[in-house]
């Protein structure tokens, strides 16, 4: 059992080593145990002061039915508790030691999967929106080739993409034509408009006995107009042009209705438009409203008149600052000399003897953009290749780009001079089937159009004399 005191002794408290069924015969027997102290240190037993005198008493019986007579402190020995098996003893522990895991006794001897599978069954969640866009996606040649492959599906070409859904009629010349105004009947113009609608003109005003019913009915009155209930008012009323319902007040000086002329006229004196009579009072009260009250346009008097009398003209009060030249204005512009407004004398050159520039005619180091080197062409160019040959691409060639770009060809390759025999070669595994004759004729002639004189042309002016010639057969 553990206490707050800490743990006891084994001698503090002796248990039998045999089992566990005598020590509970014994607790309710008569029998006087075994000296509490017996087993413990010399320094903490008892010594007996009368030895040669027996214990009073009855002798108990213990173990046998030996006496113990001579012990001064004896117990009931208690019961042994039974020891805990290794399976209790894991059942029971409640925390390890200083840094372990505290994990359930059950998955000790268990294998725990990886964190990338977890427990249970997987839900099926489906696609993602974006696995739907990118499973059909094909960019460059690939793309090209799916929509040469696309052309010849019948969707394809009623379906068109950017345009109208083709149902194949054939419309009659008339339809087809300009001037074709549409199908249905035209809509009838008018000169009236939604203005005239809702305010008409050359419309005469309602009647005066309509405006009237109208008043009456729905209260639609003219602005200002006050409202006329038809009362029959006697000849005082409305022969008095002034007359005016409710008591009259009290018009007299000081009586009932003066409040307002009274707060207009406060400082007046006791007849209209007068002033207040002069009070001759003691000196003493004027010094102080001038002492206590504050000055128009003036500083409060702090009662130091006698001082400032006594004072020169000019005086300042304050310390005087020290006395210089320099101001704030210096201090921004500053006071550089000539000399130290002048260049560093190594900027821009090495002042060292033996390692100063000199000056040549052919440029030293390499160039940012290397224009002394022939480039690799575009198509043929690693993408690892961070070196600036003044030829790159700007966005013009990603947002509208060629016809060919994305089969590797670009518009250079069309424009390069080629033999005669390489021109007739891409012809005519472009599709171009001529008489030889007639094939030598056009390349003749594209080779004349760059004026030159040489026996080589480029694929753009191959093209446009096998065009030119074509729209003339």
């Amino acid at each position: 059992m553990l206490s707050a005191r800490g743990p006891r002794p084994a001698w503090f408290t002796p248990r039998e080593t045999g089992g566990s069924g005598d020590a509970f015969k014994r607790t309710g027997m008569d029998v006087l145990g075994t000296p509490r102290n017996q087993h413990a240190p010399a320094s903490y037993q008892r010594a007996d002061p009368a030895p040669a005198v027996a214990a009073a008493g009855l002798a108990g019986e213990l173990q046998g039915g030996e006496s113990v007579r001579g012990g001064l402190d004896v117990i009931v020995p208690t019961p042994r508790s039974p020891d805990l098996s290794a399976v209790q003893q894991r059942h029971r522990q409640k925390a390890g030691h200083p840094g372990e895991r505290c994990l359930h006794w059950g998955l000790n001897d268990l294998k725990i999967p990886p964190p990338i599978e977890g427990y249970g069954v997987k839900s099926n969640k489906g696609e993602s929106v974006e696995q739907n866009f990118r499973s059909g996606q094909q960019f460059g040649v690939a793309e090209y080739i799916n929509a040469r492959a696309e052309d010849v599906y019948y969707s394809t070409k009623r379906e068109p993409l950017g345009k109208a859904y083709s149902r194949g009629h054939v419309m009659p010349p008339k339809v087809t034509s300009n001037g074709f105004q549409g199908f249905g009947n035209a809509t009838e113009t008018s000169d009236h408009s939604s203005k005239d609608a809702i305010f008409p003109r050359g419309i005469k005003p309602d009647p005066e006995e309509v405006r009237l019913q109208y008043k009456r009915t729905h209260g639609n009155t003219k602005p200002g107009e006050g409202l006329d209930r038809h009362y029959d008012w006697p000849d005082k009323v409305i022969n008095n042009p002034i007359f005016r319902f409710g008591a009259a007040g009290n018009n007299e000086v000081g009586g009932r209705g003066s409040g307002a002329k009274a707060a207009l006229t406060m400082d007046c004196g006791e007849e209209e438009l007068s002033t207040k009579k002069t009070e001759i009072v003691q000196d003493s009260l004027a010094h102080f409203q001038e002492i206590r009250a504050d000055r128009r346009g003036g500083s409060k008097i702090l009662m130091q008149r006698e001082n400032q009398y006594s004072l020169p003209d000019g005086h300042v009060f304050g310390k005087a600052g020290a006395a210089h030249n320099v101001t704030a204005a210096s201090c921004i512009r500053g006071s550089y000399t000539l000399r130290e407004q002048m260049p560093d004398p190594d900027l821009g050159k090495c002042v060292k003897v033996g390692k100063r520039n000199y000056e040549t005619l052919t440029p030293r180091g390499v160039p940012s953009v290397r224009y002394d080197i022939v480039p690799p062409p575009p198509e043929k160019r690693s993408v690892a290749n961070s070196t600036n040959f003044g030829d790159d691409m700007g966005a013009g060639s990603l947002i509208n780009p060629t016809r060919f770009q994305f089969q590797g060809v670009s518009a250079d390759d069309f424009s390069k001079r080629r033999s005669l025999a390489e021109l007739r070669d891409l012809l005519g595994r472009a599709g171009a089937i001529m008489d030889p004759a007639e094939m030598d004729m056009v390349l003749e002639h594209a080779a004349i159009r760059h004026g030159d004189g040489e026996q080589s042309a480029s694929l753009q002016s191959a093209v446009d004399s096998l065009t030119a010639w074509l729209s003339v057969q």
